[in-house]
């Protein structure tokens, strides 16, 4: 989980360094057609599957969301303090717990929903709407979260029949081909350094999912969620060797507040879900 959340901050810095010369539509783009040739050696045995898919429309879903929250991250990462646009980017359990209530009708009780309504002040800490302008970069981070948190949904309700490799497969194929065109009408034609921070970006995105999955493998969420808020240590520290980037003392209290809600609802369900193993799952997700 730690090497996710380095191999992400670090892809993030790519990002940033790209979006002073290249658009983020071309970033997007390369990135899933370099991801797309890392993922098919993944899927080489699964073709007859890929080609006709059970659950086609979940897989285009789960696509459309994950390419919006890429594209509006990408450019929140060119155009704001690295580290204040990863801390927005973790609003995205916030997002999940109220979608994951709707779409798939999951119980929030007063400790989780508690938790959420502090995020959400954290978010109001850093932004702090009518003392300062809200740049639309932070307003895309909250998007970025937004759109991360319906790909979660449809990840949860895809992981049960679909393997990882096909769910990759999916987002890589049709993001090369949705994000094409656009990319063509911005494209510029990168240098060598560009060229190597581009490829950067998608070796890093592919890796790091990698990484992610496998540390969810291994342990609960409730141990390696608050590992990703390495995350915000990495970008603060690359921003600031990098850029002279030093997040105010507004920033730092929100993303504070931010983390420490998040973790607490995730730590927060995997109770519930160990208590759910045990069989007495009722009473405590009336309350949890």
């Amino acid at each position: 989980m730690l090497a996710s959340a380095l191999f992400m901050g670090v892809q993030g810095a790519a990002v940033k360094a790209l979006g002073e010369s290249v658009d983020s539509l071309q970033v997007t783009f390369v990135r899933c057609a370099v991801g797309l040739i890392l993922v098919v050696p993944m899927v080489r045995n699964q073709l007859a599957s890929i080609l006709r898919p059970s659950r086609l429309r979940l897989h285009l879903g789960r696509v459309t969301a994950g390419l919006l929250s890429m594209a509006c991250g990408f450019y929140a990462f060119a155009h704001m303090p690295l580290a204040e646009a990863t801390a927005l980017t973790f609003t995205m359990p916030l997002f999940m717990l109220m979608l994951a209530t709707v779409t798939l009708g999951e119980r929030v009780g007063w400790r989780r929903a508690c938790a959420a309504v502090v995020g959400f002040a954290g978010v109001l800490v850093m932004l702090r709407p009518g003392a300062v302008p809200v740049a639309p970069a932070a307003l895309l981070a909250l998007l970025s979260a937004f759109f991360h948190a319906w790909s979660g949904i449809f990840i949860k309700k895809l992981s049960g029949s679909e393997s990882t490799g096909m769910i990759m497969f999916y987002f890589a194929a049709v993001g090369s081909v949705l994000f094409a065109l656009p990319a063509a009408s911005v494209w510029v034609v990168p240098d060598l350094i560009e060229w190597m921070l581009l490829g950067a970006v998608a070796i890093l995105g592919v890796i790091s999912q990698l990484a992610f999955i496998e540390a969810a493998r291994a342990a609960e969420m409730s141990a390696i969620v608050p590992i990703d808020y390495s995350r915000v240590i990495f970008a603060g520290l690359i921003g600031y060797l990098v850029w002279s980037e030093l997040p105010d003392a507004w920033a730092i209290a929100g993303a504070v507040l931010i983390g420490a809600s998040t973790c607490f609802i995730s730590f927060r369900e995997m109770q519930l879900a160990r208590t759910a193993q045990r069989g007495g799952a009722d009473a405590p997700l009336r309350g949890g």
